[in-house]
């Protein structure tokens, strides 16, 4: 028996060679195996005995690391500590005893994860890997301990974490989750994942200063039939007419002489912008700009011009430096991500700030890609809505002309095929937690979950026109969100666009046509290790309702209930961790499509909550001040639990309110038909409404297309 046990553990443990010092005289780590393995039945002599014993007393590892502390059982079946060894009264490496089908390879019973010079040192000579007998079994840790102190000790490691979250090892036994914890993720490695573009050295983040772009010198992709890449300032196939009426010119090297100009004031600005825009002379404006500057102080405008516009012109013509390839289109119905750095999406900004992005200055019809350029927000009719609007702008250039952010960003394109959407008229799962909140935002109380952006289907809407509501304001105190227009194709619904890292900048007052810029912001929101700041936030477009009852009919309904899912699904964060099996973060969110979409507040709540149970995380609702849809939506709460009310039944009771929508009161609300279908006595009474009046002033209220 010994001699087809012994083969197998040497095989595990003579994978990598280590020595040992014992008595003075190095070992090889066969060696030692070969030494401490008896599998003879017979004590050992005196002599041995008192030998040992001075190997133990004179034995300078004590120090350094411990030998070999593994039962008979766990060393055939491959378990071992981890990485890094620990010390006596430590808990040990992670442990796979019992777990092997939810482990990858790598930590299954045909491999050992033992790795490092001073693994597998025990503390004492008694050592014994032969069958063991009821001393040993007493002395040694039972398998609920060990694995409880290899639990531990994997929490307490980082390289170790990692090689967990790659496992999808379940360490909390009563909801088979893992908590997700960004500053673990897994190593970068472009190379591994063609549907992740990085554009910087993964080597050189180190926090310090922005990392180094990759790669080294300028790729250009300049297809005029292909829509795969952004049309770069910078390309050499990118011209121009003349302006003497015969041939073209270069467009950059246009850019160039104008931007290496002094621009003492706001009509040399214009002035400049115009001589490589040609076409929009007679077009464009500058009402708003010239109306900006108009009531800065005269300090604070010489200030901009003499010291941080200059600062723009040098970040807008490395370019070609600093951003080393074109960048690729997020395009429809596919799975992408990009990860740029912040010095990167600074110098894509200010170049959209001097409007150099060839044939981005307003979005064509047809087109599935919004403008970029900032010419839309300087031009138009003087406003106090893009006044405000460029405060927030300028305060970030002056940020990160000062002092250049060192971390970096990712954009995540999510698209779910049909067959991932659930089937909600069958699916029985009862609803997960909401909390509701009155007041609060879901920027500033929303760390650590997913934040949501009530989104227009081109990501940003009128953030460089005249809109001013959720999604814009978000974008103005977050300006590196912008720069997601420059490659994400309008989304389907099927589709949302994920932010990663984006900092906030400026905090604000107000709303809309009362948003104002208040002051300068400093994010102190942690870092994950890939050096993004740990803030997500998804870009999820709601329908457009024009007739109210509509989106209690089916098609709308399941289409609504299609993108809030696709929205709170943790499939990118699964690609991220390597692992299927993540605890995620609640969802922060709140009246989503409502407002200027014209959604109603009950119906789009309930979408989103059925949408997050299914995809298994809680739900943080803020109501902005609406006391009463807290107390509604508190009710809600308790009455579907109290009576189990499942996504079937939820989606079911929607359906037959839109159904009956003409037969009904017109001032019973969903929330109202949904007690009264469930009996429910002493609910809490609604504000009576005429629903369709009320529709039609929040369609007049907001540009519906912001």
């Amino acid at each position: 028996m010994h001699k087809t046990i012994f083969p197998k553990i040497l095989k595990r443990l003579y994978c990598k060679k280590f020595t040992a010092y014992c008595g003075g005289s190095v070992m090889s780590k066969k060696e030692l195996i070969q030494s401490k393995l008896n599998f003879s039945s017979k004590t050992d002599s005196p002599e041995e005995k008192r030998l040992a014993l001075k190997r133990k007393n004179s034995d300078p590892l004590e120090t350094r690391g411990k030998r070999l502390n593994m039962s008979y059982s766990d060393a055939v079946a491959g378990h071992g500590r981890g990485k890094n060894h620990c010390n006596k009264g430590e808990p040990r490496g992670p442990s796979t005893h019992g777990r092997g089908k939810d482990l990858d390879s790598r930590h299954s019973r045909n491999s050992l994860p033992f790795e490092g010079p001073n693994v597998g040192l025990k503390e004492d000579s008694n050592f014994s890997c032969g069958p063991s007998t009821s001393n040993d079994r007493k002395s040694s840790d039972s398998k609920d301990e060990y694995r409880h102190r290899q639990s531990e000790h994997f929490h307490s490691s980082g390289s170790d974490r990692v090689a967990e979250e790659k496992s999808g090892r379940m360490d909390n036994v009563e909801d088979k989750k893992k908590e997700l914890n960004p500053k673990y993720l897994p190593k970068l490695n472009p190379r591994n994942f063609e549907w992740h573009k990085i554009f910087f050295d993964l080597e050189s983040v180190d926090m310090k200063r922005p990392p180094k772009p990759y790669p080294d010198s300028y790729r250009d992709h300049w297809d005029e039939k292909s829509d795969k890449f952004v049309f770069m300032p910078c390309s050499a196939r990118s011209y121009m007419p003349s302006g003497s009426g015969f041939g073209t010119v270069n467009r950059w090297e246009r850019i160039q002489v104008a931007l290496s100009k002094n621009i003492p004031g706001v009509f040399e600005l214009e002035e400049v912008i115009l001589s490589y825009n040609q076409h929009y002379e007679k077009k464009w404006n500058f009402h708003s700009l010239y109306e900006y500057f108009d009531q800065l102080r005269d300090e604070d405008k010489d200030r901009f011009f003499q010291e941080t516009l200059p600062e723009m012109k040098r970040l807008a013509l490395k370019l070609p430096i600093i951003c080393t390839e074109s960048l690729p289109i997020l395009g429809q119905y596919k799975n992408m991500k990009i990860s740029i750095t912040q010095e990167q999406a600074a110098c894509l900004l200010a170049n959209a700030f001097f409007c150099t992005f060839p044939k981005r200055n307003f979005k064509a019809r047809g087109s599935k890609l919004p403008d970029i350029n900032f010419s839309n927000l300087y031009s138009g009719s003087r406003s106090n809505r893009k006044i405000e609007k460029l405060k927030c702008i300028i305060n970030y250039f002056k940020r990160v002309t000062e002092n250049m952010p060192v971390g970096t960003l990712t954009y995540t394109r999510q698209y779910l095929f049909d067959k991932d959407i659930p089937n909600w008229k069958e699916n029985r799962s009862y609803l997960n937690k909401l909390t509701v909140f009155e007041n609060g935002t879901i920027e500033d109380n929303g760390e650590n979950m997913l934040q949501a952006d009530f989104a227009n289907k081109y990501v940003g809407g009128g953030a460089l026109g005249q809109g001013l509501v959720q999604e814009e304001i978000r974008f103005m105190i977050c300006p590196e969100m912008i720069v997601a227009r420059l490659f994400t194709e309008c989304l389907t619904e099927n589709e949302v666009l994920i932010m990663t890292g984006c900092e906030r900048f400026s905090s604000y007052t107000g709303y809309s046509d009362t948003f104002k810029f208040d002051d300068n912001f400093m994010d102190e929101t942690q870092r994950d290790n890939w050096g993004r700041r740990s803030t997500e936030v998804v870009a999820m477009d709601a329908l457009v309702i024009r007739n109210f009852s509509d989106q209690f009919k089916y098609h709308q309904l399941t289409r609504e209930l299609k993108k809030a899912y696709c929205a709170f699904s943790g499939k990118y964060k699964y690609e991220e961790f390597q692992v299927k099996n993540l605890r995620l973060p609640p969802v922060c969110t709140g009246n989503w499509g409502c407002g200027a979409f014209g959604g109603d507040k009950q119906v789009k709540a309930l979408i989103q909550l059925m949408a997050a149970s299914l995809a298994e995380r809680e739900v943080h609702y803020f109501t902005f001040g609406d006391g009463e849809l807290r107390d509604q939506l508190e009710y809600l709460y308790e009455t579907i639990v109290k009576e189990k009310v499942t996504v079937r039944s939820a989606f079911g009771l929607i359906t037959e309110y839109g159904q009956n929508f003409s037969k009904l009161p017109s001032d019973l609300t969903l929330f109202d038909y949904i007690f009264q279908s469930l009996n429910v006595a002493n609910r809490p009474k609604s504000k009576v409404i005429e629903r369709q009046s009320s529709h039609r002033a929040a369609l007049t209220s907001e540009d519906s297309s912001d």
